[in-house]
């Protein structure tokens, strides 16, 4: 009988209970969805970059470092790891032209264990190889680059020859751009590839014996192996005030010491989990509120209706047990519905950012695109369904107080006392309609801020989706157009070019002239530019 009639009431209410669903299953559905997105993001990236041992500090030197510099860096108490890395930005040169001005970051990493790579497809990393090289995949895959191709890399006068014999993501590069001015990844342009030691070493004729420096490569033949390699990548859970003081003292001098926070790959990655928090949290939080508003009121005004007909089956000897039971399930099925059908949106909402073809699969390159969701999210879903049932406990106990003739009296409304613009002579010259109105709004004070907070809900929503998309818009204008008002960069070698021919070059190309430096300052890494405006 009780089933009977929930569906009677139902098809009565139809419109209330399905925006109900509907308001329910957009709060839970952003909330699941915006909760899963960062969540994930978190322990794929966090995954991502241990199976690459993603290195915590980059002690940086021009001039590079040797080997028994790095062993003292490996014997600082807390250094799990270390290794010596080399990275440089080479010109593709390709002869059919198709790849041909293409850049590619060089990397050789001396200890695989640190700042290494894993292989997708083709041939495992062979440290002893003197001509294998192992590209990133999205950049093969854009560039139609398949294993066995052959591919030249120049820098100056320095030519890299080698054979791609491995498709790899390397964590160093999981936002694969060549600095932070550009804002997205273009692996039609710019990719990463990884040599062994042993290559690197054919490459530079280890045999001379001048000091080694990034800044110097057109002297290259007459470097030595123990001064090729410039950054030394740590493995650490040390403070970066600590490391600073540590590798001071084992080398005797002041070095550059970039902590993985001052890296694009770890620091942009961090900044999405964080946006993912903050959308997770205001989003939901409107939705879910109007829905729990709408259901105060609606159950509130389900009750008052049909309060003959709880006097009713008090009358025939139904227990108020059982009549809460009936109005409570009204609630509980709105909450379980919502709740399915919000984590299912939840579910596609995550799934349409985080996969391989998806948002952020064109801005990061990892290899593992799982779902996640913490367990915060499933307690929270519980306790929304328990309110909806609390607030349907609620309004049917209010109902249901007395005995069954008390509840056989029809619901009247709150007597409202005058309100205070009653004592104004305006107040007379208004309208009747407009009298009940303002009288309806302070009777029903629930149902009033219930429609306020919707509204004022909505328009933050929608003033806040239209808003960012400008704010965006107008942010990648001010950016490219004001901030950075040049097409072309050209990176100089300044210990083997005179200042005229620098001011030479930027007047035949109607430039500025720019230096750039980073600087130690105590713990912070501080990026110093100086520019030449004409």
């Amino acid at each position: 009988m009780f089933f009977k009639k929930m569906i009677r009431t139902m098809k009565l209410y139809r419109a209330q209970f399905i925006s109900m669903i509907i308001m329910t299953a957009l709060g839970i559905g952003m909330f699941v969805g915006f909760n899963m997105e960062w969540y994930s993001l978190e322990k794929d990236v966090g995954s991502f970059f241990e199976k690459t041992n993603f290195s915590d500090y980059r002690v940086v030197s021009k001039n590079g470092f040797t080997k028994k510099e790095s062993d003292k860096i490996k014997s600082i108490d807390g250094v799990k790891d270390v290794t010596r890395f080399f990275s440089v930005n080479m010109t593709v040169s390709d002869k059919d032209k198709k790849l041909n001005k293409d850049t590619l970051a060089l990397n050789v990493c001396e200890n695989a264990n640190v700042s290494g790579f894993i292989v997708t497809s083709g041939e495992k990393y062979n440290k002893s190889s003197e001509d294998g090289m192992w590209i990133s995949d999205k950049y093969a895959d854009a560039n139609n680059i398949k294993k066995g191709d052959n591919i030249t890399l120049k820098y100056k006068n320095i030519k890299v020859n080698g054979k791609v014999v491995g498709l790899i993501k390397s964590g160093e590069h999981l936002i694969c751009v060549p600095d932070e001015t550009q804002l997205m990844p273009n692996f039609k342009k710019y990719g990463y590839i990884y040599m062994s030691p042993k290559a690197l070493e054919k490459v530079f004729d280890l045999d001379k014996t001048d000091a080694f420096s990034i800044d110097n490569l057109a002297n290259i033949l007459a470097q030595t192996e123990k001064k090729m390699y410039t950054q030394i990548n740590v493995k650490t859970n040390l403070a970066k005030s600590k490391m600073v003081r540590e590798v001071e003292k084992k080398l005797g001098r002041t070095e550059l010491v970039i902590d993985k926070e001052d890296t694009i790959s770890y620091s942009e990655s961090q900044g999405e989990m964080e946006e993912g928090k903050t959308m997770g949290l205001i989003l939901p939080v409107l939705f879910l509120a109007i829905a729990i508003l709408t259901m105060v009121t609606t159950m509130h005004r389900l009750t008052a209706s049909e309060k003959r007909q709880i006097g009713t089956f008090k009358a025939l000897g139904f227990k108020d047990r059982r009549i809460m039971r009936h109005y409570i399930s009204y609630a509980f099925m709105i909450g379980v519905l919502g709740t399915v059908v919000g984590i299912g949106i939840g579910w596609f909402v995550c799934w349409y950012i985080i996969n391989p073809n998806g948002m952020m699969g064109t801005y990061m390159d990892m290899d593992d695109w799982s779902l996640h969701t913490p367990v915060f999210v499933w307690v929270t879903l519980l306790v929304v369904i328990l309110l909806m049932v609390l607030i349907g406990l609620y309004s049917v106990k209010s109902m249901l107080k007395g005995t069954a003739a008390d509840a056989l009296k029809i619901y009247m409304p709150k007597k409202v006392r005058k309100l205070f613009v009653e004592r104004f002579a305006f107040w007379k010259r208004l309208k009747f309609g407009t009298k009940w109105n303002m009288r309806d709004v302070f009777r029903h004070k629930a149902r009033s801020f219930m429609t306020l907070f919707g509204i004022v809900g909505c328009m933050v929503i929608l003033v806040g989706a239209l808003g960012m998309q400008d704010t965006l818009d107008k942010f990648v204008d001010t950016f490219y157009e004001d901030a950075i008002k040049y097409n072309t960069k050209i990176n100089l070698d300044v210990e083997h070019t005179d200042e005229s021919d620098v001011k030479e070059l930027a007047k035949k190309y109607k430039g500025d002239c720019s230096a750039t430096s980073s600087i130690q300052a105590k713990d912070k890494t501080i990026e110093s530019e100086v520019y030449d405006i004409n």
